[in-house]
């Protein structure tokens, strides 16, 4: 079978695989890292640059799906907190639900999905903001156990529509407004450095 284009690997060691709207394949993480960078999901092809508009879902489950969204390690390696051997939970800052919580469970899982790749087709945004969005969305899911779309979007149309008023922008600003906790900042360096999530 052929090689992946971006980490030369073969196309049979790590599925899922995503075919681009030209027809090239590549892994499904490697399509992720290169969208992160990019800041979205049309990404134009590292083979034809031809645009893609396709993005599929690689499991039917939400749970596989945001997994594959992740750094490769979320749910392997071990949770940062001191001394815990139990392993780090999706979109929670490398800890486990004991260390740091409330994390995303079954019921949320669904809505921050579609929010997620809402965020990755439509929000012109740079890679940063939209860790902070991911973030708050997520904790808006869990606090308000929010289960629409709408109910997010609103959230940020009106914040968003606040800051261009103020002419300022401070993700400060939302976190405070909704009760929020601000994310560790050594996460978001790291997300943001690497262009990866976890």
């Amino acid at each position: 079978m052929e090689n992946c284009c971006l980490c030369l690997e073969s196309l049979d060691t790590k599925p899922p695989l995503q075919t681009l709207t030209c027809g090239h394949t590549i892994h499904y993480r490697c399509y992720c890292r290169l969208c992160y960078h990019k800041a979205t999901f049309y990404i134009e092809c590292p083979l034809c640059r031809s645009k893609n508009y396709k993005f599929d879902r690689p499991y039917n489950n939400p749970k596989f799906n945001l997994l594959a969204l992740c750094s490769p390690g979320v749910g392997i390696h071990r949770c940062y907190g001191p001394s815990c051997q139990n392993p780090s939970h999706m979109f929670n800052y490398g800890y486990c639900h004991q260390c740091r919580g409330p994390v995303l469970n079954r019921k949320h899982r669904s809505i921050f999905l579609v929010y997620f790749e809402y965020l990755f087709t439509s929000v012109r945004k740079r890679f940063k903001t939209k860790v902070f969005m991911l973030d708050m969305a997520k904790q808006l899911i869990i606090q308000y156990d929010y289960t629409r779309l709408e109910q997010i979007l609103l959230a940020f149309t009106n914040y968003f529509q606040r800051i261009e008023y103020q002419k300022t922008e401070s993700p400060e600003m939302f976190y405070k407004d909704h009760n929020l906790q601000m994310p560790p900042q050594s996460w978001v360096d790291f997300c943001v450095e690497r262009k990866l999530l976890f």
